[in-house]
């Protein structure tokens, strides 16, 4: 279990240099550092995009990395979707692992959306979709500073899929 989540927590580092969004880049981490490439998993990835920077950049909703860590574990945990009619509890287990993850987050980070979370280790929110602002982010090397909260994400999402599932 450690060497898994240490992969995705190096991965997740790795992959925003290359994604720049943590919605996709702890999506991705974790499920290349479970060995879970694949067509769902590259939806899953799309499907991500959006939801980077709390929501469309906008810092309103949970911060990506936070999202993308509770899609993987939901992509790894959850039953196949025909499963829900014959066990719509089965869904609970799901609920569990992500409060779980958004409770770690929120205790390491300040908070879980992403103004909360930039405030906690920035001192400040930037307004990403102002190019003014998502220069300085960028140049300023802030974004960079979003290593900790992806791989942290990453990391953690292994470790409540491992425990879920009873993976080595």
């Amino acid at each position: 279990m450690e060497e898994a989540a240490h992969e995705a927590d190096r991965l997740a580092r790795e992959y925003l240099h290359r994604y720049y969004g943590c919605a996709q880049t702890v999506l991705a981490a974790v499920t290349d550092a479970l060995g879970l490439a694949g067509a769902a998993s590259q939806a899953a990835f799309k499907a991500m995009v959006g939801l980077a920077g709390g929501v469309g950049l906008t810092g309103w909703g949970t911060c990506g990395a936070l999202t993308g860590a509770a899609a993987a574990v939901g992509l790894c945990v959850s039953p196949e979707r025909e499963e829900y009619e014959e066990t719509p509890e089965a869904r609970f287990e799901v609920y569990e692992l992500a409060a779980e993850l958004a409770e770690k987050f929120k205790e390491r980070f300040g908070g879980i959306t992403c103004r909360e979370v930039q405030r906690a280790l920035f001192g400040r929110h930037f307004d990403l979709r102002d190019p003014d602002q998502m220069r300085e982010f960028v140049e300023g090397g802030f974004l960079w500073q979003c290593e900790e909260v992806v791989g942290a994400a990453a990391r953690w999402a292994v470790e409540v899929v491992k425990k879920a599932t009873r993976m080595p």
